[in-house]
């Protein structure tokens, strides 16, 4: 009969399995925001709803970059978050849509802008304004959809910028 005791075992396979933060893959921040708002779909990001549902995409988007970068401050205005992401370091403005970038048509003295984030190469995620999914962070823009309502029907610039 074969012997399966602990001492019969190689060492190396009763040794207790150790975890090793050096040799665990580490997520990039852009990883990070990635994850934290692919698991924000479909809920209510901030349901204290300190800023009404209606406008709320940049309390929303600040909140979950503020889950990446904890001294991110929660801003209530597109146009405060655009200044934020070209001046912080963290973020670079890029030309290529892509998961993982973040969108931003700042907000006119005029007319109301909006932001989200690519979730997929394909899906601009965002709170949502109106409807059935009202203050919920949805997938409700493609690319073009997004210029087709902010650059063409509202006259809005449109920006990008990475996670670095």
């Amino acid at each position: 009969m074969e012997d399966l005791s602990e001492e019969s075992f190689p060492k190396e396979l009763t040794e207790p399995i150790i975890n090793n933060p050096e040799t665990e893959p580490t997520m990039t921040n852009e990883e990070k925001l990635i994850k934290v708002c692919v698991d924000a779909l479909g809920t209510e990001v901030t349901p204290q709803d300190r800023i009404p549902d209606e406008v709320a995409c940049s309390e929303v988007m600040t909140t979950l970059v503020q889950k990446v970068f904890s001294d991110f401050p929660i801003l209530p205005s597109t146009r405060d978050l655009f200044n934020k992401l070209k001046s912080d370091k963290r973020f670079k403005a890029t030309l290529t849509p892509r998961q993982g970038v973040i969108i931003v048509s700042p907000r006119t003295p005029t007319t109301i802008g909006h932001v989200g984030t690519f979730v997929t190469d394909s899906m601009i995620a965002s709170n949502n304004s109106f409807g059935v999914n009202k203050g919920k962070f949805t997938g409700n823009y493609s690319w073009n959809g997004w210029i087709n309502e902010f650059r063409n029907n509202r006259n809005l610039k449109i920006y990008l910028f990475e996670v670095l």
